[in-house]
């Protein structure tokens, strides 16, 4: 069988175009069969068997729908010289799009894939039937709900554009790195963790519908936490708040899974530098419990990437 997979596999990567690393991914199944299938890309473009065991039932080459106004002017170019300038821009933009994720996002036994942007961190979702595409989305996440409330306070829309670049920059600093079912419901969810502050918003979702969102009030730091939470003045208030983001940012999540068999997903840190753990036990966005263990790991730093 292995064999047969990686001579499908040859046949497909040389019908690709030439180009960068060929990406494989064998554990999706796209048409909600149970049987294992294959999804290949390459320089923006992709391949999708449906299997049946070594057998190939189906082949397809999926248009994604990444970037919808490039791809209508290309199309609807009025000349040769505007079709090669559309066509031009529009495999530059896509050549931003990868495939971070094959999950089922909508519980209907068909994974689903997201891309993300490369540069702005934007999420595509693509609802998959087998080789064809159902429905996409962009969805709106709740990140940085700060700027987007100021945004909807703008007095003025200068003032809101200005804003609004604030938010993009702002946005392309949250990087989603998992997805799973927090909430139990059988949708799976994903979770952001912004690349500088290591802080982490999880977003509930119903397919491509954001439900809710928000960042969890982790158990972590708690003496600190109480510090801030007693501050009798602002200057002490900002000097406790400086203190606890500093000591938080060492808290690094590092798995996703459900320990307690709630169909709830938990979430466990370890801390760059003594290595203590933290399991946090979860309901959605709220924190039921937590439970921080005293041994220390012993392995080296590496083994959890941080």
């Amino acid at each position: 069988m292995l064999k047969t997979l990686l001579y499908i596999i040859f046949i497909l990567s040389t019908s690709l175009s030439a180009a960068d690393s060929l990406d494989i991914r064998l554990n999706a199944d796209f048409n909600g069969d149970n049987n294992k299938d294959i999804f290949l890309s390459k320089n923006n473009e992709f391949n999708i068997l449906l299997m049946d065991g070594i057998n190939t039932q189906y082949q397809g080459s999926p248009a994604f729908i990444l970037e919808p106004e490039l791809s209508l002017k290309a199309a609807f170019a009025l000349n040769s010289s505007a079709q090669a300038k559309a066509d031009k821009a529009l495999q530059k933009a896509l050549s931003l799009w990868s495939p971070r994720f094959i999950t089922d996002l909508n519980n209907d036994h068909n994974d689903d894939i997201i891309f993300v942007h490369k540069n702005t961190q934007q999420i595509s979702i693509q609802l998959m039937d087998g080789v064809s595409i159902l429905d996409t989305n962009k969805p709106s996440f709740n990140l940085e709900p700060s700027l987007s409330q100021a945004i909807s306070d703008a007095p003025t829309e200068s003032a809101k554009l200005k804003l609004e670049k604030n938010l993009a920059k702002a946005l392309s600093s949250w990087i989603l790195t998992h997805v799973a079912d927090f909430n139990g419901d059988g949708n799976h969810d994903l979770l952001f963790t912004h690349k500088k502050t290591f802080r982490n918003r999880i977003q509930l979702m119903d397919g491509y519908q954001v439900l809710s969102g928000d960042e969890p009030l982790f158990e972590l730091e708690l003496d600190l936490r109480n510090s801030v939470a007693n501050a009798s003045d602002p200057k002490t208030l900002s000097k406790a708040q400086k203190t606890l983001d500093k000591a938080l940012s060492y808290w690094r999540l590092r798995y996703v899974v459900d320990l307690n068999n709630d169909n709830n997903t938990d979430l466990i840190f370890v801390h760059t530098k003594s290595r203590a753990v933290s399991i946090q036990f979860m309901d959605g966005l709220n924190v039921l419990s937590s439970q921080s263990d005293e041994f220390k790991l012993a392995l080296e730093p590496e083994v959890f990437g941080i």
